[in-house]
């Protein structure tokens, strides 16, 4: 009787544990957005690293991008992407009601839908992205051993976005968010997924 007791303790004591484990890692996630959503305009530089589905070629951009609240909560914002010899490829500038597509070297434009626009791309997209995954509860979060990038002390969250069998192939979506514990922002991002169900076999994705 007293040994069945211990056990339902056990068992008790770990699911608690495993709750406040889920719990301060939300709270790390969640202090990241809420210090972002308290800037009214912020800029950051990035380096997009993507490996291509097709050719295993490893793609690098580098992005300048500016963000301004506007009225509704909503983000304004002007993204310039450099080509390798770091002069502006294109830009992207959003004014609150459409997408301008701007590519200087022949002074031309589009003009597009936001929502044609991958904002999973832009710091506070990919954050929001991974956030209302993990709203959903079919995504747990944990936390891995904390680590330095560039020689920055950062948490590091591992986020299982997806996880599934589809013709007896593993299919998922991880998102790494290495987080600098001093400023609470991202110190670098990567998601690794693999898709059966993106063009014909297996296609593995890096960024």
């Amino acid at each position: 009787m007293a040994r069945k007791k211990l056990i339902k303790l056990f068992i008790c004591m770990a699911f608690i544990l495993n709750g406040l484990n889920t719990n301060a890692q939300d709270a790390i996630l969640q202090n990241t957005i809420d210090k972002l959503k308290i800037y009214k305009n912020f800029s950051y530089q990035s380096v997009d690293k993507v490996k291509e589905y097709f050719t295993n070629d490893m793609i690098t951009e580098q992005h300048s991008s500016i963000f301004q609240k506007a009225p509704e909560d909503d983000y304004l914002f002007k993204i310039e992407t450099l080509n390798e010899n770091d002069k502006s490829a294109y830009s992207d500038l959003y004014n609150g009601q459409n997408l301008i597509h701007i590519i200087p070297d022949d002074s031309t434009y589009t003009i597009q839908n936001i929502r044609d626009f991958n904002m999973q791309r832009t710091l506070p997209g990919c954050l929001k992205w991974i956030q209302e995954r993990i709203e959903k509860r079919s995504s747990k979060i944990v936390k891995a051993s904390d680590t330095t990038i560039n020689a920055i002390d950062s948490y590091h969250l591992i986020v299982n976005v997806y996880d599934t069998i589809i013709n007896k192939e593993r299919n998922y979506t991880y998102a790494h968010l290495f987080i600098d514990k001093l400023s609470g922002m991202p110190d670098c991002i990567i998601i690794i997924a693999r898709y059966t169900t993106f063009g014909d076999g297996i296609s593995n994705y890096y960024s």
